[in-house]
């Protein structure tokens, strides 16, 4: 999936779309989610479960070399740890709004994690990271620091005392 997506502007703006209106993950939701009216969708997270998502990511903090040359118990290791964070996170990208994510995540990624399969998991986990906008929030910030709107204008005398 990875770079061959992001390298297609075309098919990565589809992946972005769908996940603006919500993928279909293939299952039913668990019963107490249904009962309340949901669907189990993947979407885009808002700003404010973007920085969940990635408070929960960083707390990860899983070193560049064990994921790239990890050993069975290493990644035995990592996967006792840090099956539960990666499911939380794909549940933060099914729930919308400030208020469900922060009741009902911790219930819908133990139900994930017994309803999905690791490569399902890590595929929902990677369109949400990768499609989650925070390239568009690194370009803002970028606009607003060459923009330097705080600094004074040509036509503009700093005060002198």
């Amino acid at each position: 999936m990875g770079s061959d997506l992001i390298d297609n502007g075309i098919e990565g703006l589809a992946v972005e779309t769908l996940l603006e209106r919500g993928l279909p993950l293939g299952v039913k939701a668990p019963f107490f989610l249904r009962w309340l009216g949901f669907r189990l969708n993947l979407y885009q997270p808002s700003l404010g479960n973007k920085i969940r998502i990635a408070r929960l990511y960083l707390k990860m903090n899983i070193p560049d070399r064990i994921l790239d040359q990890a050993t069975l118990q290493e990644a035995d290791d990592v996967l006792v740890k840090h099956a539960f964070t990666i499911a939380k996170i794909v549940a933060i990208g099914c729930l919308k709004g400030y208020l469900w994510p922060l009741l009902f995540s911790g219930i819908l990624a133990r139900w994930l994690m017994w309803n999905r399969t690791p490569q399902q998991l890590q595929g929902y986990a990677d369109l949400l990271i990768l499609y989650s906008g925070t390239g568009a929030f690194m370009n803002t910030t970028r606009c607003i620091r060459n923009a330097r709107i705080s600094a004074p204008t040509l036509g503009q005398n700093p005060k002198r005392s």
